[in-house]
């Protein structure tokens, strides 16, 4: 473990303790209490940094041990019977999450060093840069180097010759992560290349797994349920303030392309007003939306509606934004591997909504399959839980609304 990962388990650990000890101080529970949560949690931390693979976003680690954290503890809930036990679950990795989410900004801010990449030397040249990267060629492989690079950076089409081949054998036997250059692409930029995709679809790892997908449908119904007194007055208001500014109807409908290329209906608070006959997608600075409308987009309150489409089992909390019927058929037809955006359930918010905003057009939608295919891709529960943090952001700030 380098030397990095040991200060930053430390931190973390000392967090964790300060967590337990204020959740002892308010539920009161037993030291054995204390020590069952404290080896549960040591074990998930080191679990999860075990691994080959390597992230350049910061917090996906802390999301992936809360994450763990509350769904071992739940089952433990079960097991016991108590749910007392839950509540110690819960509010201790509240308090160790906000902590530790202070200390890795200040740290990225402050202390954090990019992480460092070997390379052979007449790869550099044509690699994606990035702030979080630091890319070390070099054109003579030597053994000694193993163990001082964060991981290895390999490109499948390049010849390698004996030397980095034993290398690459020694770094895989010690467990240091080994990255392929459309990897590397793919984490730098946070979306597929259509390109390398049309030439590797077959080993692309497009695996939709069918028990996360069930998992998902049940944990965005709970949440629906848990903010639905929220959503419903907040849901009233607008509607109110429609009905007295633009009058009927209220909810704008549409058909949309859903999961595997099924057409249904989506509701919206509707936003716009008729204008010389303009029709067609929404552009910027679209005439046709009206003052009222303009901030119900930007905070995102005309997609409350869409609450129903996803009890009704058409849409999700978090994928890929459902399209228009007719611009979904016209851009399957423009632009290569549109459809795989179909293999999962539509969503109010998506990786691309929060990576890109709003678009338009045949270049920005090709941009935008491509943040689209990387959900695909990497279909989990961490990504959902960046995607729902980042969405909070989006909400605060309107990025991306039109």
């Amino acid at each position: 473990m380098k030397k990095r990962m040991i200060f930053i388990f430390f931190v973390e650990i000392l967090l964790l303790f300060i967590a337990l000890t204020f959740s002892h101080w308010v539920l009161g529970f037993d030291k054995a209490r204390f020590v069952q949560l404290f080896s549960l949690f040591l074990f998930l931390w080191i679990y999860a940094y075990s691994g080959r693979s390597i992230s350049f976003e910061y917090f996906t680690h802390v999301l992936r041990i809360v994450l763990m954290y509350v769904v071992i503890g739940v089952v433990l809930t079960l097991a016991l019977e108590s749910v007392v036990f839950l509540w110690d679950v819960l509010i201790s990795i509240s308090v160790w999450f906000v902590l530790t989410v202070i200390f890795r900004a200040i740290y990225q801010k402050m202390i954090m060093k990019p992480l460092v990449g070997l390379v052979d030397l007449t790869l550099v040249s044509r690699l994606p840069k990035s702030g979080k990267v630091e890319l070390y060629g070099v054109d003579k492989i030597d053994g000694r180097m193993l163990g001082k690079f964060d991981f290895t950076l390999v490109d499948n089409t390049f010849e390698y010759g004996a030397e980095w081949k034993r290398f690459l054998l020694h770094a895989q036997v010690l467990n240091i992560p080994i990255v392929t250059v459309s990897e590397y692409e793919e984490m730098v930029f946070g979306r597929l290349s259509l390109k390398d995709l049309q030439q590797t679809w077959l080993s692309s790892g497009f695996k939709t797994a069918n028990w996360y997908m069930w998992a998902k449908l049940f944990w965005e119904y709970a949440f629906i349920l848990l903010i639905l007194p929220f959503v419903l007055i907040i849901s009233l208001i607008v509607s109110g303030v429609i009905l007295i500014k633009m009058g009927r109807p209220i909810f704008f409908r549409q058909w949309r392309l859903g999961k595997d290329g099924n057409l249904f209906q989506i509701y919206k608070f509707r936003s716009m007003c008729e204008h010389d006959g303009l029709l067609g997608e929404t552009t910027k600075d679209d005439v046709r939306i009206t003052e009222f409308g303009n901030f119900i987009r930007k905070y995102r309150l005309d997609e409350l509606p869409q609450f129903i489409n996803i009890l009704k089992g058409e849409m999700s909390l978090i994928g890929p934004r459902p399209e228009w019927e007719e611009t979904a058929n016209k851009f399957a037809k423009e632009i290569p591997l549109y459809k795989l955006r179909h293999s999962v359930r539509p969503g109010i918010t998506g990786w691309a909504q929060v990576q890109q905003g709003h678009v338009t057009g045949i270049d920005a939608n090709d941009e935008k399959l491509q943040y689209d295919l990387y959900y695909v891709k990497r279909f989990s529960m961490t990504l959902d839980m960046v995607i729902f943090c980042k969405t909070v952001w989006t909400l605060l700030t309107g990025f991306g609304a039109k």
